[in-house]
């Protein structure tokens, strides 16, 4: 369950993570800046685990986005270890980066946004009973008096 939770923070992380990461490389950084920048934007759980990995990264000289992959694979998270393949493939075609990321926050924004959406439909549907249960319960204590006293005022000479 915990790990669960840790992974939920790094896929509810990763748009804002994006975005930052974008705005930096607007301002002129190079991605592997831009990247250990935005990780740096919070001593959080999910920021840590991504500063640590780019860091181990920049000591075995690998590129951001092959740590960002194996990030991914270690947590079993699908979206950074796409967003890492992503990076890569961006690298080599030269694509730009910025539109790149920004792109892929978008999704992994909508991505969230729609799970949310579901669980609120879920939770919705798991309130329909008891809420019937209580109306039905509300108009028997209500309605219950007045039948009794219907049956024994129609009933009385």
């Amino acid at each position: 369950e915990e790990a669960a939770g840790r992974r939920q923070a790094l896929r509810v992380m990763l748009p804002g993570f994006l975005d930052l990461a974008g705005v930096l490389l607007a301002a002129g950084n190079s991605l592997e800046s831009a990247l250990r920048t935005a990780a740096a934007a919070s001593d959080d759980w999910p920021h840590e685990q991504v500063r640590q990995s780019l860091y181990a990264a920049a000591v075995s000289r690998q590129p951001a986005s092959e740590a960002l992959r194996e990030l991914g694979t270690r947590f079993a998270i699908e979206e950074l270890t796409q967003l890492g393949d992503g990076l890569i493939m961006a690298e080599r075609e030269g694509t730009a980066m910025r539109q790149s990321l920004a792109a892929r926050a978008r999704g992994l924004r909508e991505r969230h946004l729609a799970d949310v959406e579901a669980k609120a439909g879920s939770a919705t549907e798991g309130m329909s009973f008891p809420l019937v249960a209580f109306v039905f319960g509300f108009i028997l204590l209500i309605g219950y008096p007045a039948l009794i006293g219907l049956s024994t005022g129609l009933g009385s000479p």
